[in-house]
């Protein structure tokens, strides 16, 4: 692997782990500039610990914001839950949000059901450009596009333009009925708060793309996905969720095979949850 890629205008910086010291004299005669490999003794005491303290160490002296650990790093940082804040990436739904799509059709189809058949419904407040264009590339998927917002002028201009164009789309914001036959969700900006306010069906599947977290609405036993997680193959040292933007065409692959576990308000989804609603 090339340790020279580039996300934005910053530098990747990569960390990974070493058990062996004549490997770790032979990285430290490459002088790379953008990846660490930090030696640890793992047949002396508490080692794991040690390895997170050199971790810190090296975090400190860096100020790039880029940056990625091994998955062997990521699985002992897991360990320990009060360490968890050197890990500088935050949740990310990047992947999620642009292959919105297509994680709504698999979920689709593996309840054998076809997309083009389906009513989806979208939670949306708010109508700049990037909503709309996302709006617009799902229309042709579907059998209805369903706007659901509490300010319906913002999209009566779309629904115009939507309609000129012959395709099937409602802007609506009947808060007892709206959400009531509604098998499909994607919520984009509301809170848990503001679907609280609909009367929803109580099995429904909420694709959560928002940064809010939503996980305890009255009465509601369905399923919510908030994010998706790459599933990684055996010989890949780094995941490659983290190097989206370089890794974009294999990702997008992997999604369409249905390579990605479905993680939820309390951990992972399995597909029979989903076939079960």
């Amino acid at each position: 692997m090339k340790y020279n890629k580039l996300i934005g205008d910053k530098m990747t910086i990569y960390f990974d782990v070493c058990y062996n010291k004549e490997k770790y004299k032979q990285y430290k005669k490459q002088k790379y500039k953008n990846f660490y490999l930090i030696y640890v003794n793992d047949e002396r005491k508490n080692y794991k610990l040690r390895l997170i303290k050199k971790l810190k160490n090296k975090l400190r002296k860096i100020k790039e914001k880029n940056i990625i650990f091994s998955k062997e790093i990521k699985e002992i940082l897991n360990e320990y839950y009060e360490v968890k804040e050197i890990e500088k990436n935050k949740e990310n739904k990047k992947i999620y949000k642009d292959n919105i799509t297509q994680i709504i059709n698999n979920v689709i189809l593996l309840k054998n059901h076809n997309p083009k058949e389906e009513n989806i419904y979208i939670l949306i407040k708010s109508n700049n450009l990037e909503n709309y264009q996302k709006i617009e590339n799902m229309i042709n998927s579907y059998k209805t596009i369903n706007i659901i917002t509490p300010i319906i002028k913002n999209f009566r201009k779309l629904e115009e333009k939507l309609e000129e164009e012959s395709e099937l789309i409602s802007v609506l914001n009947n808060k007892r009925k709206s959400l009531l036959k509604a098998e499909y969700i994607l919520n984009i900006d509301f809170s848990e708060e503001d679907i609280s306010r609909y009367n929803i069906n109580r099995r429904s599947i909420i694709f959560n793309i928002s940064n809010n977290k939503i996980d305890n609405i009255c009465g509601f036993d369905g399923i919510i996905i908030n994010n998706i997680e790459l599933i990684s193959l055996v010989d890949e040292k780094f995941d490659l969720q983290d190097e989206y933007e370089e890794n974009k065409m294999q990702i997008i692959n992997r999604i369409k095979k249905n390579m990605y576990k479905i993680v939820g308000k309390n951990g992972y989804i399995s597909n029979s949850e989903l076939v079960r609603l």
